[in-house]
């Protein structure tokens, strides 16, 4: 079974990307506390993937610092770097997501804080 979940805050602001059949993609990082309080590590960082509309909600109303709960499956992707070698990513790819605290992007976004946007599981390409 290939299922995470885990809470973090936004390591940067949305961004969104083409895939080359032209779907689009919402990309992002998410800061996930490691240790117990009183023996704080520092925070790993998780590569999320967002795909169709649950993406561009994403895009829309998240942005940096903001906290999400984030459910999906673990990927790993080879690819070739600027420099030619060869480079692996380990992120996750969503089937759903809450956000979970305020600091909208938008100042006319009416998403309650607490929202979830579920995944359509139509959109994720594997």
């Amino acid at each position: 079974m290939n299922s995470l979940n885990f809470i973090g805050h936004l390591g940067r602001d949305p961004e969104v990307k083409s895939l080359p059949d032209g779907k689009q993609v919402c990309v992002f990082s998410v800061a996930v506390s490691r240790g117990s309080k009183r023996d704080r590590q520092s925070p790993m960082w998780i590569d999320v993937t967002v795909y169709g509309k649950q993406g561009e909600s994403c895009a829309k109303y998240l942005s940096k610092g903001r906290q999400v709960a984030v459910t999906g499956t673990l990927y790993v992707r080879e690819y070739v770097a600027g420099d030619g070698t060869k480079k692996t990513s380990i992120g996750v790819a969503t089937t759903s997501i809450d956000f979970l605290t305020g600091n909208r992007k938008s100042q006319d976004a009416t998403v309650p804080p607490a929202a979830q946007i579920p995944a359509d599981d139509s959109d994720i390409p594997f």
